[in-house]
């Protein structure tokens, strides 16, 4: 089984961190996987991670039309009080993003995604 997650952040640092977080949890079990940072894109053998900067511009370039889960939590972050009319964009590309799946994926937060991931990455064969 393959799965295939999106991770919609706010910034492309955010994004970043966040893969970065899975490579290296991927290289100290051992892993083989490719990570594409001019795309945001992790594949590892059960799985493929996209990043999306909620600014980007990228949309249809990232072949997520296929992902089973999204979070999309980050694309608001906490710390971060954004004015209404940035609020009424950033909820405008959300709606746009999720017109982009074949099917609906199941929303994550982040928290739930990362135990996901690990539970992908520990799986021995």
């Amino acid at each position: 089984m393959y799965f295939e997650f999106v991770y919609v952040g706010y910034s492309t640092k955010q994004c970043v961190e966040f893969l970065d977080e899975i490579k290296e949890k991927l290289k100290a079990h051992d892993k083989n996987f490719e990570y594409d940072k001019e795309h945001l894109v992790i594949k590892a053998e059960l799985f493929k991670c996209s990043a999306l900067p909620i600014y980007s511009g990228r949309l249809s370039c990232l072949g997520m039309e296929n992902a089973e889960y999204i979070c999309k939590e980050t694309a608001r972050p906490n710390d971060y009080i954004p004015c209404p009319g940035e609020c009424l964009k950033i909820k405008a590309i959300l709606e746009y993003v999720s017109t982009r799946f074949r099917k609906t994926p199941k929303e994550k937060t982040e928290k739930e995604l990362e135990e996901l991931i690990d539970v992908l990455i520990e799986v021995r064969k």
